[in-house]
């Protein structure tokens, strides 16, 4: 699978140089939250291998009558960035922080690994 479901243990194959979109819908109106992917080595890593987050790094939100959709675009320049054959793990979860605590609702989290595009050099 690239880069597309909607389960909660999802495999993305990013292809390294290319552009990968995810998108995912919670079936609730979100209104005033944002969103936010990350991936790492593993969870127990603390260093991330990329990190998006809503209005303006790479997610955007778009809240319905009955539903609110997010949409990561992980840029060919990060996927770019990352090493061939890498593995990892993410997150992507809707968040609100305006009244402490702050109120998560998780998305989709899994695993991902760095493939050859043949668009690209190694």
């Amino acid at each position: 699978m690239s880069c597309d479901g909607a389960n909660n243990d999802l495999h993305l194959q990013i292809k390294r140089g290319a552009t990968c979109t995810l998108t995912v819908t919670y079936p609730a109106v979100l209104t005033g939250y944002n969103a936010r992917m990350i991936g790492r080595a593993s969870y127990d890593d603390t260093s991330t291998r990329f990190s998006l987050s809503s209005p303006s790094l790479g997610i955007s939100v778009s809240v319905g009558t009955a539903a609110t959709t997010a949409v990561a675009t992980i840029s060919s320049t990060v996927t770019g960035g990352l090493t061939m054959n890498e593995t990892g793990v993410f997150d992507f979860e809707f968040y609100d922080t305006s009244s402490p605590p702050t109120v998560k609702h998780a998305l989709q989290r899994g695993t991902f690994e760095v493939i050859p595009n043949s668009n690209t050099a190694p």
